[in-house]
């Protein structure tokens, strides 16, 4: 459980940080440093909500239930089921919120990047939370 906290944790503040580096790059050169530290307080903030609640009802759940032994644990096949998750949480919240009117090209970006990162890290460090409350596979 611990391993999974760890995970999308690391997936958040990747997220995160992508963002900020992206809109210090690419933002309006008259946006104030305190407008700018507001705006990453707020993202950090719905980004967090996010990430728990994807947490909590479908990465914590998948965490505990996948056998470790399982090829699913492989980052070769968690890293872009991650991403494509973490891109459709994104499409769903945007289809429920506007029908999907609004641009989400970054949103989907950073869905991807979080989620992509958070299964990285989960199967990185899968074996060493091993013993954590996972399910064992029986033979």
């Amino acid at each position: 459980m611990i391993g999974s906290l760890v995970a999308v944790t690391g997936g958040w503040l990747t997220g995160l940080l992508l963002y900020a580096g992206l809109s210090l790059a690419l933002g309006p050169a008259y946006q104030t440093w305190r407008s700018w530290s507001f705006e990453l307080f707020a993202l950090a903030a719905v980004m967090g909500a996010f990430a728990m609640t994807t947490w909590l009802f479908a990465f914590l759940p998948l965490y505990l239930v996948i056998p470790r032994e399982s090829a699913l644990w492989r980052p070769s096949r968690s890293v872009p089921l991650g991403a494509f998750a973490g891109a459709a949480v994104i499409v769903a919240f945007g289809w429920f919120e506007s029908g999907l009117r609004a641009p989400y090209g970054l949103l989907l970006v950073l869905g991807a990047v979080v989620g992509g990162v958070s299964a990285l890290l989960a199967s990185a460090t899968a074996h060493r939370f091993s013993g954590d409350g996972a399910v064992r596979a029986t033979r």
